[in-house]
């Protein structure tokens, strides 16, 4: 779920993964909170204690009722998460998305940059290796 005017740029569940049957055991869920850019640089300023409670006031201003049902929380920086788009590269991008050999990228270095397109890219090698 894409956030806009907070630290938080988007809220994912990756719970998706899960079975139902895990789902309901203990009625425990997951949640990842994503922030970029200026924020993610903000972010990486502070100590994990100072930007995981960023995190939490930003999940607790758009999800009030989360307000207390927090069990655990981490923290991981990836300071070069977000590819950098420069001038050319779409007319590369065919060649930084070809196979070579018996081996095929996927990632936000071959799409925009993003878990969707991470997913879209990797949803392209499976029909590579498939049709291959």
């Amino acid at each position: 779920m894409p956030v806009v005017g907070m630290t938080t740029i988007g809220i994912g569940d990756p719970t998706f993964t899960f079975s139902e049957e895990m789902k309901q055991q203990d009625g425990r869920g997951l949640i990842r909170l994503y922030a970029g850019d200026d924020g993610s640089r903000m972010l990486q300023q502070m100590s994990d204690d100072e930007a995981l409670e960023v995190f939490e006031n930003d999940l607790f201003h758009i999800f009030p009722a989360a307000r207390g049902l927090v069990l655990d929380r981490s923290l991981k920086h990836w300071p070069y998460a977000i590819c950098p788009w420069r001038i050319g590269r779409l007319d590369a991008i065919d060649d930084i998305r070809a196979p070579h050999d018996n081996i095929h990228y996927c990632g936000d270095y071959t799409e925009n940059s993003g878990l969707e397109s991470s997913l879209l890219s990797a949803l392209r090698v499976v029909s590579e290796l498939s049709n291959g």
